[in-house]
Protein backbone atom coordinates (compact mmCIF):
# COMPACT_ATOMS: atom_id res chain seq x y z
CA UNK A 1 0.00 0.00 0.00
CA UNK A 2 2.91 2.35 0.82
CA UNK A 3 4.54 1.67 -2.57
CA UNK A 4 1.24 2.35 -4.37
CA UNK A 5 0.76 5.61 -2.45
CA UNK A 6 4.34 6.66 -3.26
CA UNK A 7 3.87 5.87 -6.94
CA UNK A 8 0.58 7.76 -6.91
CA UNK A 9 2.25 10.81 -5.30
CA UNK A 10 5.06 10.82 -7.87
CA UNK A 11 2.53 10.43 -10.65
CA UNK A 12 0.60 13.40 -9.35
CA UNK A 13 3.77 15.52 -9.21
CA UNK A 14 4.73 14.51 -12.74
CA UNK A 15 1.26 15.30 -13.99
CA UNK A 16 1.34 18.67 -12.20
CA UNK A 17 4.72 19.51 -13.75
CA UNK A 18 3.44 18.48 -17.17
CA UNK A 19 0.36 20.64 -16.68
CA UNK A 20 2.50 23.63 -15.73
CA UNK A 21 4.72 23.09 -18.78
CA UNK A 22 1.68 22.80 -21.06
CA UNK A 23 0.18 26.00 -19.63
CA UNK A 24 3.51 27.83 -19.98
CA UNK A 25 3.93 26.60 -23.55
CA UNK A 26 0.37 27.60 -24.42
CA UNK A 27 0.85 31.02 -22.83
CA UNK A 28 4.10 31.53 -24.74
CA UNK A 29 2.45 30.48 -27.99
CA UNK A 30 -0.51 32.79 -27.37
CA UNK A 31 1.84 35.69 -26.51
CA UNK A 32 3.91 35.09 -29.64
CA UNK A 33 0.76 34.89 -31.73
CA UNK A 34 -0.53 38.13 -30.15
CA UNK A 35 2.80 39.86 -30.77
CA UNK A 36 2.84 38.67 -34.36
CA UNK A 37 -0.75 39.82 -34.91
CA UNK A 38 -0.03 43.17 -33.25
CA UNK A 39 3.09 43.60 -35.34
CA UNK A 40 1.17 42.89 -38.57
CA UNK A 41 -1.59 45.29 -37.50
CA UNK A 42 0.83 48.08 -36.63
CA UNK A 43 2.76 47.59 -39.86
CA UNK A 44 -0.49 47.74 -41.81
CA UNK A 45 -1.47 50.96 -40.01
CA UNK A 46 2.02 52.35 -40.64
CA UNK A 47 1.59 51.77 -44.36
CA UNK A 48 -1.91 53.28 -44.27
CA UNK A 49 -0.44 56.43 -42.75
CA UNK A 50 2.24 56.57 -45.44
CA UNK A 51 -0.42 56.09 -48.14
CA UNK A 52 -2.53 58.90 -46.64
CA UNK A 53 0.55 61.11 -46.49
CA UNK A 54 1.29 60.49 -50.17
CA UNK A 55 -2.25 61.49 -51.10
CA UNK A 56 -2.12 64.85 -49.33
CA UNK A 57 -2.60 67.72 -51.80
CA UNK A 58 0.51 69.51 -52.95
CA UNK A 59 -1.33 72.74 -53.79
CA UNK A 60 -0.33 75.44 -51.29
CA UNK A 61 -3.65 77.25 -51.79
CA UNK A 62 -5.31 74.56 -49.69
CA UNK A 63 -2.54 74.48 -47.12
CA UNK A 64 -4.74 75.21 -44.09
CA UNK A 65 -6.94 72.13 -44.54
CA UNK A 66 -3.91 70.08 -45.50
CA UNK A 67 -2.06 71.22 -42.38
CA UNK A 68 -4.97 70.15 -40.19
CA UNK A 69 -5.07 66.73 -41.86
CA UNK A 70 -1.32 66.36 -41.50
CA UNK A 71 -1.44 67.26 -37.80
CA UNK A 72 -4.10 64.58 -37.23
CA UNK A 73 -1.87 62.13 -39.12
CA UNK A 74 1.07 63.04 -36.85
CA UNK A 75 -1.06 62.54 -33.74
CA UNK A 76 -2.18 59.13 -34.98
CA UNK A 77 1.40 58.20 -35.85
CA UNK A 78 2.58 59.28 -32.42
CA UNK A 79 0.48 56.55 -30.77
CA UNK A 80 2.91 53.97 -32.25
CA UNK A 81 5.93 55.45 -30.47
CA UNK A 82 5.92 52.75 -27.79
CA UNK A 83 6.14 50.10 -30.54
CA UNK A 84 8.98 51.76 -32.43
CA UNK A 85 11.34 48.76 -32.22
CA UNK A 86 8.59 46.37 -33.38
CA UNK A 87 7.78 48.58 -36.36
CA UNK A 88 11.48 48.92 -37.24
CA UNK A 89 11.84 45.11 -37.30
CA UNK A 90 8.79 44.75 -39.51
CA UNK A 91 10.13 47.42 -41.87
CA UNK A 92 13.54 45.74 -42.03
CA UNK A 93 11.96 42.45 -43.10
CA UNK A 94 9.48 43.86 -45.62
CA UNK A 95 9.54 44.91 -49.24
CA UNK A 96 8.81 48.64 -49.05
CA UNK A 97 7.43 50.91 -51.74
CA UNK A 98 9.57 53.55 -53.41
CA UNK A 99 10.22 56.44 -51.05
CA UNK A 100 8.74 54.69 -48.01
CA UNK A 101 10.80 55.48 -44.87
CA UNK A 102 12.58 52.45 -43.44
CA UNK A 103 12.35 53.40 -39.76
CA UNK A 104 9.81 54.89 -37.39
CA UNK A 105 12.03 57.94 -36.81
CA UNK A 106 12.49 58.51 -40.54
CA UNK A 107 8.72 58.55 -41.10
CA UNK A 108 8.26 60.99 -38.20
CA UNK A 109 10.85 63.26 -39.82
CA UNK A 110 9.09 63.08 -43.19
CA UNK A 111 5.78 64.16 -41.61
CA UNK A 112 7.43 67.05 -39.74
CA UNK A 113 9.29 68.26 -42.81
CA UNK A 114 6.07 68.31 -44.81
CA UNK A 115 4.34 70.28 -42.04
CA UNK A 116 7.21 72.78 -41.92
CA UNK A 117 6.96 73.17 -45.68
CA UNK A 118 3.22 73.81 -45.56
CA UNK A 119 3.43 76.47 -42.84
CA UNK A 120 6.33 78.16 -44.63
CA UNK A 121 9.05 77.57 -42.06
CA UNK A 122 12.33 79.34 -42.87
CA UNK A 123 15.48 78.77 -40.85
CA UNK A 124 17.70 81.83 -40.39
CA UNK A 125 21.10 82.39 -38.85
CA UNK A 126 21.06 84.85 -35.93
CA UNK A 127 23.79 87.30 -35.03
CA UNK A 128 24.30 87.80 -31.31
CA UNK A 129 24.35 91.47 -30.29
CA UNK A 130 24.73 91.00 -26.55
CA UNK A 131 25.04 88.02 -24.22
CA UNK A 132 22.54 88.97 -21.52
CA UNK A 133 23.36 86.02 -19.32
CA UNK A 134 26.97 87.20 -18.96
CA UNK A 135 25.68 90.73 -18.27
CA UNK A 136 23.37 89.28 -15.58
CA UNK A 137 20.25 90.71 -17.29
CA UNK A 138 16.93 88.87 -17.33
CA UNK A 139 14.24 90.57 -19.44
CA UNK A 140 11.01 89.55 -21.15
CA UNK A 141 10.12 92.97 -22.57
CA UNK A 142 11.94 95.42 -24.80
CA UNK A 143 11.18 98.25 -27.21
CA UNK A 144 12.94 99.86 -30.17
CA UNK A 145 12.90 103.67 -29.92
CA UNK A 146 15.07 106.02 -32.01
CA UNK A 147 17.48 103.24 -33.05
CA UNK A 148 18.10 102.11 -29.48
CA UNK A 149 16.76 99.07 -27.63
CA UNK A 150 15.26 99.52 -24.17
CA UNK A 151 15.23 96.34 -22.09
CA UNK A 152 12.97 96.13 -19.05
CA UNK A 153 14.58 93.68 -16.67
CA UNK A 154 12.71 92.02 -13.83
CA UNK A 155 13.57 89.46 -11.19
CA UNK A 156 16.04 90.27 -8.42
CA UNK A 157 17.63 93.12 -10.36
CA UNK A 158 14.83 95.16 -11.99
CA UNK A 159 16.14 97.95 -14.20
CA UNK A 160 15.91 99.60 -17.60
CA UNK A 161 18.92 98.89 -19.82
CA UNK A 162 19.64 100.82 -23.01
CA UNK A 163 21.55 98.94 -25.72
CA UNK A 164 23.04 100.25 -28.94
CA UNK A 165 22.24 97.44 -31.42
CA UNK A 166 25.14 98.42 -33.67
CA UNK A 167 27.93 98.38 -31.11
CA UNK A 168 26.32 96.26 -28.40
CA UNK A 169 27.25 98.87 -25.79
CA UNK A 170 24.95 99.01 -22.80
CA UNK A 171 24.02 101.66 -20.24
CA UNK A 172 21.61 101.40 -17.34
CA UNK A 173 18.91 103.96 -16.63
CA UNK A 174 18.81 105.70 -13.27
CA UNK A 175 15.01 105.34 -13.23
CA UNK A 176 13.84 103.30 -10.25
CA UNK A 177 11.59 100.43 -11.38
CA UNK A 178 11.34 98.78 -7.97
CA UNK A 179 7.85 98.91 -6.54
CA UNK A 180 5.98 99.36 -9.82
CA UNK A 181 4.86 95.72 -9.81
CA UNK A 182 5.59 92.91 -12.25
CA UNK A 183 5.71 94.14 -15.84
CA UNK A 184 2.93 92.61 -17.95
CA UNK A 185 3.49 94.42 -21.25
CA UNK A 186 5.20 97.42 -22.82
CA UNK A 187 4.66 99.60 -25.90
CA UNK A 188 6.61 102.46 -27.42
CA UNK A 189 4.93 105.86 -27.44
CA UNK A 190 3.91 106.87 -31.00
CA UNK A 191 5.93 110.10 -30.96
CA UNK A 192 9.09 108.29 -29.88
CA UNK A 193 9.56 110.08 -26.57
CA UNK A 194 9.23 107.07 -24.29
CA UNK A 195 7.65 103.75 -23.38
CA UNK A 196 4.35 102.87 -21.66
CA UNK A 197 4.60 100.05 -19.12
CA UNK A 198 1.62 97.98 -17.95
CA UNK A 199 2.10 96.23 -14.60
CA UNK A 200 0.09 93.80 -12.51
CA UNK A 201 -0.73 96.35 -9.75
CA UNK A 202 -2.57 97.08 -12.14
CA UNK A 203 -1.02 100.37 -13.22
CA UNK A 204 0.44 102.16 -16.23
CA UNK A 205 3.81 103.88 -16.04
CA UNK A 206 5.61 106.07 -18.54
CA UNK A 207 9.36 106.03 -19.04
CA UNK A 208 10.43 109.33 -20.63
CA UNK A 209 13.66 108.97 -22.59
CA UNK A 210 14.74 112.62 -22.57
CA UNK A 211 14.59 112.93 -18.77
CA UNK A 212 15.38 109.28 -17.98
CA UNK A 213 12.48 109.28 -15.51
CA UNK A 214 9.66 106.89 -14.72
CA UNK A 215 6.28 108.25 -13.63
CA UNK A 216 2.93 106.62 -12.87
CA UNK A 217 0.15 107.62 -15.26
CA UNK A 218 -2.96 109.02 -13.59
CA UNK A 219 -6.44 107.94 -14.63
CA UNK A 220 -9.50 110.04 -13.81
CA UNK A 221 -12.46 108.49 -11.99
CA UNK A 222 -11.51 104.87 -11.84
CA UNK A 223 -8.54 102.59 -12.06
CA UNK A 224 -6.45 100.87 -14.70
CA UNK A 225 -7.71 97.38 -15.62
CA UNK A 226 -5.56 94.29 -15.34
CA UNK A 227 -4.58 93.37 -18.88
CA UNK A 228 -2.45 91.14 -21.06
CA UNK A 229 -1.35 93.77 -23.60
CA UNK A 230 -1.02 97.53 -24.04
CA UNK A 231 -0.76 99.64 -27.19
CA UNK A 232 -0.64 103.36 -27.97
CA UNK A 233 -1.77 105.40 -30.96
CA UNK A 234 -1.76 109.19 -31.32
CA UNK A 235 -2.13 110.31 -27.70
CA UNK A 236 -4.39 107.43 -26.66
CA UNK A 237 -3.65 104.22 -24.79
CA UNK A 238 -5.43 100.89 -25.34
CA UNK A 239 -5.44 97.88 -23.00
CA UNK A 240 -6.66 94.35 -23.77
CA UNK A 241 -8.42 92.80 -20.78
CA UNK A 242 -10.75 89.78 -20.64
CA UNK A 243 -12.10 89.92 -24.22
CA UNK A 244 -12.42 93.70 -24.07
CA UNK A 245 -10.30 96.41 -25.66
CA UNK A 246 -10.42 99.53 -23.49
CA UNK A 247 -9.51 103.00 -24.75
CA UNK A 248 -8.04 105.80 -22.62
CA UNK A 249 -7.83 109.33 -23.99
CA UNK A 250 -4.98 111.59 -22.97
CA UNK A 251 -5.98 114.65 -20.91
CA UNK A 252 -4.13 117.54 -19.29
CA UNK A 253 -3.99 115.70 -15.97
CA UNK A 254 -3.43 112.16 -17.21
CA UNK A 255 -5.97 109.89 -18.91
CA UNK A 256 -9.74 109.86 -19.14
CA UNK A 257 -11.85 107.07 -17.61
CA UNK A 258 -11.95 103.86 -19.61
CA UNK A 259 -14.31 103.45 -22.53
CA UNK A 260 -14.97 100.19 -24.35
CA UNK A 261 -13.44 100.30 -27.82
CA UNK A 262 -14.43 96.72 -28.71
CA UNK A 263 -15.97 93.66 -27.13
CA UNK A 264 -14.34 90.55 -28.55
CA UNK A 265 -16.78 87.77 -29.42
CA UNK A 266 -16.91 84.83 -31.79
CA UNK A 267 -13.64 83.94 -33.56
CA UNK A 268 -11.89 86.98 -32.04
CA UNK A 269 -12.60 85.96 -28.44
CA UNK A 270 -9.78 84.70 -26.27
CA UNK A 271 -7.28 87.17 -27.74
CA UNK A 272 -4.27 87.93 -25.55
CA UNK A 273 -2.32 90.13 -27.98
CA UNK A 274 -2.94 93.70 -29.09
CA UNK A 275 -1.31 96.12 -31.53
CA UNK A 276 -2.31 99.34 -33.32
CA UNK A 277 -1.31 101.19 -36.48
CA UNK A 278 -4.54 103.14 -37.03
CA UNK A 279 -6.53 99.92 -37.06
CA UNK A 280 -6.59 97.83 -33.90
CA UNK A 281 -5.38 94.23 -34.17
CA UNK A 282 -5.99 91.37 -31.73
CA UNK A 283 -4.53 87.89 -31.92
CA UNK A 284 -5.65 84.60 -30.39
CA UNK A 285 -4.51 81.02 -30.97
CA UNK A 286 -6.39 80.69 -34.26
CA UNK A 287 -6.59 84.04 -36.04
CA UNK A 288 -5.49 87.64 -36.36
CA UNK A 289 -8.41 90.09 -36.34
CA UNK A 290 -8.39 93.69 -37.55
CA UNK A 291 -10.84 96.08 -35.89
CA UNK A 292 -11.86 99.49 -37.19
CA UNK A 293 -14.06 101.75 -35.06
CA UNK A 294 -14.56 98.79 -32.74
CA UNK A 295 -15.96 96.39 -35.35
CA UNK A 296 -14.32 93.56 -37.27
CA UNK A 297 -12.92 94.70 -40.62
CA UNK A 298 -11.11 91.53 -41.71
CA UNK A 299 -9.32 88.48 -40.30
CA UNK A 300 -6.41 86.19 -41.14
CA UNK A 301 -6.60 82.56 -40.07
CA UNK A 302 -3.52 80.75 -38.78
CA UNK A 303 -2.64 77.48 -40.54
CA UNK A 304 -2.67 75.69 -37.18
CA UNK A 305 -3.59 76.48 -33.59
CA UNK A 306 -0.75 78.21 -31.71
CA UNK A 307 -1.51 78.41 -28.01
CA UNK A 308 1.51 80.41 -26.85
CA UNK A 309 1.52 83.43 -29.14
CA UNK A 310 2.84 86.67 -27.72
CA UNK A 311 4.02 90.18 -28.61
CA UNK A 312 1.92 91.08 -31.63
CA UNK A 313 3.58 94.03 -33.39
CA UNK A 314 2.67 96.25 -36.35
CA UNK A 315 3.88 99.52 -37.88
CA UNK A 316 2.17 102.05 -40.11
CA UNK A 317 5.35 102.27 -42.17
CA UNK A 318 5.71 98.53 -42.85
CA UNK A 319 3.64 95.76 -44.41
CA UNK A 320 5.17 93.25 -42.00
CA UNK A 321 3.28 92.23 -38.88
CA UNK A 322 4.74 89.76 -36.42
CA UNK A 323 4.20 87.78 -33.26
CA UNK A 324 6.28 85.30 -31.29
CA UNK A 325 5.43 81.66 -30.68
CA UNK A 326 6.96 81.05 -27.25
CA UNK A 327 6.47 77.29 -27.49
CA UNK A 328 8.38 76.76 -30.74
CA UNK A 329 10.79 79.75 -30.56
CA UNK A 330 9.56 81.06 -33.89
CA UNK A 331 8.61 84.46 -35.28
CA UNK A 332 5.21 84.44 -36.99
CA UNK A 333 4.97 86.74 -40.01
CA UNK A 334 1.77 88.28 -41.42
CA UNK A 335 1.32 90.28 -44.61
CA UNK A 336 -0.60 93.53 -44.17
CA UNK A 337 -1.56 95.81 -47.05
CA UNK A 338 -4.62 97.88 -47.95
CA UNK A 339 -6.07 94.89 -49.78
CA UNK A 340 -4.57 91.96 -47.89
CA UNK A 341 -4.26 90.62 -44.37
CA UNK A 342 -2.91 87.08 -44.24
CA UNK A 343 -0.60 84.68 -42.46
CA UNK A 344 2.62 84.46 -44.43
CA UNK A 345 5.37 82.27 -42.93
CA UNK A 346 7.52 81.57 -39.86
CA UNK A 347 11.14 82.39 -39.08
CA UNK A 348 13.13 79.93 -36.94
CA UNK A 349 16.42 81.44 -35.71
CA UNK A 350 18.82 78.51 -35.51
CA UNK A 351 20.03 77.60 -32.01
CA UNK A 352 18.11 80.48 -30.38
CA UNK A 353 15.95 79.23 -27.51
CA UNK A 354 13.79 80.97 -24.96
CA UNK A 355 12.65 83.68 -27.39
CA UNK A 356 10.60 86.32 -25.53
CA UNK A 357 10.00 89.05 -28.12
CA UNK A 358 10.93 90.20 -31.62
CA UNK A 359 10.81 93.70 -33.14
CA UNK A 360 11.03 94.42 -36.85
CA UNK A 361 13.13 97.36 -38.01
CA UNK A 362 12.05 98.68 -41.45
CA UNK A 363 15.32 100.61 -41.69
CA UNK A 364 17.59 97.57 -41.43
CA UNK A 365 14.98 95.05 -42.67
CA UNK A 366 15.77 92.71 -39.80
CA UNK A 367 14.30 91.56 -36.53
CA UNK A 368 15.81 92.29 -33.15
CA UNK A 369 15.18 89.23 -31.00
CA UNK A 370 15.13 89.07 -27.22
CA UNK A 371 15.73 85.68 -25.60
CA UNK A 372 16.11 84.70 -21.96
CA UNK A 373 19.90 84.78 -22.36
CA UNK A 374 20.78 86.97 -25.35
CA UNK A 375 19.88 89.84 -27.64
CA UNK A 376 20.22 88.95 -31.31
CA UNK A 377 19.23 90.03 -34.81
CA UNK A 378 17.98 87.97 -37.74
CA UNK A 379 17.27 89.00 -41.35
CA UNK A 380 13.78 89.22 -42.78
CA UNK A 381 13.41 86.62 -45.54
Amino acid sequence: MSRLALRSSKRRRILAILAVLIIALASWWMWQNHQSTQSRTQFKQYQEIFTTYQRLPVDQNNSQSTVQELIKLQERYGTFKSSESTINKALANSNLRDGEPRTYAAMAQVLQQRLDQLIGLINVEPTIIKNLKDANISAKHFELVSAKLYLFAGGDQPAIHIINPTSGSITTSTANVRGIGTITATTAAPNGDGVYILTDKPSVWFYQISTDKLTESIISYGSWPAGTAIAAYASNVYILSDNTVYKFVRSSSGFSPRTTYAQLTGPASGATNLSIDGSVYVLNAEQLTELLSGTVKRAAALPMAMTQLSKLRTLETATVMSAVNLQSDRIIIFDKTATKLAYSYQLKPNELTGIQDAIYSPTSKQFYVLTDSALAKVPLK
